[in-house]
């Protein structure tokens, strides 16, 4: 059937672009002598994942144990869980996961290393590790002194294996505009050197210097200190990508169907039947300048979804070029301003081939967030 034909809200995916976007961005990688680790937060599915392993990915990353359990399951055989693992039941899952496949994750506190040898002593398995540092995201990581005694302690416990040093690296792409991110980049770059550099003077080899983000992928392939990204987004971008400078709306593969179920008198906006538990309250609003708020329509991306509830968005028409064509029961599609959160509130998605269905893929890790 047609997209349009689709019980609505609907995620449809095209899966020309998806390979467009898949193969580019591993010869990318390729080109400037870095492995490519992408993130499936972003899009949950085994056979996505196993596309980007059989296109040249080195393995994948996932958020948590649940979501490295499915694509496990599904044949994937090299998963960092890109977090800092804590919980008895959790770490009990780790350990396992380690019997059956390469697995590794991160680091940034004593604590979370005493947790984890804890989960380890006695297994014959060995999970790798590596060491966060907190760069300026103010999320999870630590400081050099911290990170020195950590790899220190990873080298010297059983079972454990140093992989090397991380950061996320999403302030890079929290700047004002695309020099910002430049500089910014140049300051991680610098710091990740630098710290490279206590560990060597110590006669600690550092095998990986891994950094994540999409939009700022082409500045973090050009850092030669980094030697493995991993990027999630780029699979299907989004309209944050696209206003970021680092992907065209011709590169987003994901959209969202919805069907015009009201519009004001005024003809300034319409009402459609997909809110926040369809697209989600992650909003960036303003990016470089760039207003996208929810999401963009597809045909006319100056057309913002700019607002949510529950149930229901507000497109706002007032500068929509058919609005005065549109009517209820009408189909819209819609670029969401950030995919990953989409993805993970839907059960199915729908790949399309020049915008007919040809099957409907299930989010093998919907909701898997522990």
């Amino acid at each position: 059937m047609h997209k349009f034909d689709l019980s609505t809200p609907a995620v449809v995916i095209d899966h020309d672009i998806v390979e467009r976007n898949v193969l580019r961005t591993v010869q990318l990688a390729s080109s400037h002598g870095k492995k490519l680790r992408p993130h499936v937060k972003t899009h949950k599915i085994v056979r996505l994942a196993q596309l980007q392993m059989k296109t040249g990915a080195v393995g994948i990353c996932t958020a948590k144990v649940s979501e490295a359990e499915v694509m496990a399951d599904g044949g994937i055989s090299d998963i960092l869980i890109a977090n800092e693992i804590v919980g008895t039941d959790k770490l009990a899952r780790l350990a396992a996961l380690a019997s059956r496949t390469n697995i590794s994750v991160l680091v940034d506190s004593h604590e979370v290393l005493d947790m984890l040898c804890s989960a380890i002593a006695g297994s014959t398995a060995t999970i790798g590790v590596y060491v966060e540092l907190e760069l300026g995201d103010r999320r999870c990581g630590t400081d050099f002194s911290v990170a020195f005694e950590l790899v220190k302690r990873i080298e010297e416990t059983p079972n454990l294996h140093f992989c090397g040093i991380e950061t996320f690296g999403g302030f890079l792409f929290h700047g004002g505009s695309k020099e910002e991110e430049i500089a910014h980049c140049r300051e991680l770059a610098a710091a990740l050197r630098e710290f490279k550099g206590i560990l060597e003077e110590n006669d600690i080899e550092v095998p990986e210097v891994s950094v994540g983000g999409s939009p700022s992928l082409p500045f973090l392939l050009n850092l030669d200190i980094v030697t493995e990204v991993r990027p999630g987004v780029y699979i299907f971008n989004d309209a944050a990508t696209v206003s970021r400078e680092a992907a065209t709306y011709d590169d987003c593969a994901l959209s969202v169907i919805v069907t015009v179920i009201s519009i004001s008198r005024d003809h300034s906006y319409a009402v459609v039947d997909g809110g926040a538990k369809t697209f989600s309250y992650c909003c960036p609003g303003v990016v470089f300048g760039k207003k996208i708020l929810h999401g963009v329509l597809k045909e006319q991306p100056d057309v913002c979804l700019s607002s949510l509830s529950e149930e229901h968005g507000i497109v706002d028409i007032s500068n929509y070029e058919g609005k005065d064509r549109l009517r209820v029961g009408d189909k819209l599609e819609i670029i969401p301003s950030h995919a990953c959160p989409v993805v993970n509130l839907t059960d199915s998605v729908y790949l399309t081939k020049k915008d007919l269905v040809f099957e409907k893929l299930s989010v093998d890790g919907r909701g898997k967030v522990e």
